[in-house]
This record gives C-alpha cells, sequence and structure tokens, in this order.
C-alpha cells in the first residue's frame, strides 16, 4: 500500500472518531467539564478622566480539555463585549458563541468582575444552541487569567472554567 493510501486512511480514521468523541459528549446527558480557553481580542479604550475608563472588544479563542474528551476540546470561542473601570474595580459583561467541532453552536452570557489588585473571576449563563445542542442548559465559572500580549492593542489570555451543562 502506498504511503499516501495510508496517510488518506489514518485521515479518515481520525476524522471519524472526532465525530464519533462529538457525537458522544453531546448525546442526552449531564456534564461537568474543566476547560481553558485561550483568547485574543482586540477592541476600542477610552479614558474619561484618571477614575473610569470604558472599552469594548471583540475576541476568538480555541478550549482545550484537561482529558481531550471534553464537548468542547478543540471548539471555538467568539465574545464580544464590553468593560469599564471606576475608582480600580473592573467589570465587564458580553455574549459569546462557541461552535463545536461537529458545526453546533452554543450561545451563552458573561459577568465578571474584580476589585483593585484581584484576578477577575466570573460566570456564564447558557442561553441556547443549535444541531445535538438545542435544549442545552448550564452555566461555567471561570478564572481570568491575562497573559502578555504577542502585539501592541491586543489582549491576550486564559480561562479556566468548569462548565456544567445537561442536554435533553
Amino acid at each position: 500500500m502506498s504511503k499516501s493510501k495510508i496517510v488518506g486512511i489514518m485521515a479518515l480514521i481520525a476524522f471519524v472518531m472526532g465525530i464519533l468523541l462529538v457525537g458522544d459528549a453531546v448525546a442526552g446527558k449531564e456534564a461537568t467539564e474543566s476547560i481553558t480557553l485561550g483568547v485574543y481580542s482586540t477592541g476600542k479604550v477610552i479614558a474619561f478622566g484618571n477614575d473610569y475608563m470604558h472599552g469594548s472588544y471583540e475576541g476568538f479563542g480555541v478550549f482545550v480539555g484537561d482529558t481531550g474528551k471534553e464537548m468542547l476540546h478543540g471548539a471555538t470561542a467568539h465574545p464580544v463585549g464590553e468593560w469599564q473601570v471606576e475608582k480600580g474595580f473592573f467589570s465587564q459583561i458580553g455574549g459569546v458563541v462557541w461552535t463545536l467541532l461537529n458545526g453546533d453552536k452554543i450561545y451563552l452570557k458573561f459577568y465578571d468582575s474584580a476589585k483593585p489588585g484581584e484576578t477577575p473571576k466570573g460566570t456564564l449563563t447558557v442561553l441556547g444552541g443549535t444541531g445535538k445542542c438545542a435544549g442545552i442548559e448550564g452555566s461555567a465559572e471561570y478564572t481570568t487569567h491575562p497573559s502578555v500580549p504577542s502585539v501592541e492593542g491586543a489582549w491576550q489570555g486564559l480561562f479556566k472554567m468548569k462548565f456544567h451543562y445537561k442536554l435533553p
């Protein structure tokens, strides 16, 4: 058998296994997953004197699960939101679309906050989904871990979260 046929067969097996893993992960169950989301975002910031700043952003990210078998492992995230800092207190709200490897989507809203010097912690609430995720219910708690941006004007970081969900 030629090398190209072997590579083609291996790629097909990996593709089918990926579909089966995603299918099993969303097949009518309740679960809690430990997951990490890496995000890159850009936006606009306006300072109103020394005590108040306001910003908006759009981001893009990829999930990595602790075991690699999580429903969200390899999924993408597309958040949009706005934040403010008033006298050192940080808060933000927004929405995000998670897209699974099979193309199904989960829609969520989020909120987080932090006192001066603290790491932002927040919650996500599931609003709905498509495909096998239609009717999904759930929420997540997360902690933000900012990183050093690779380019000026961007934000990069990790979100460590526990995502609890239930499918019909």
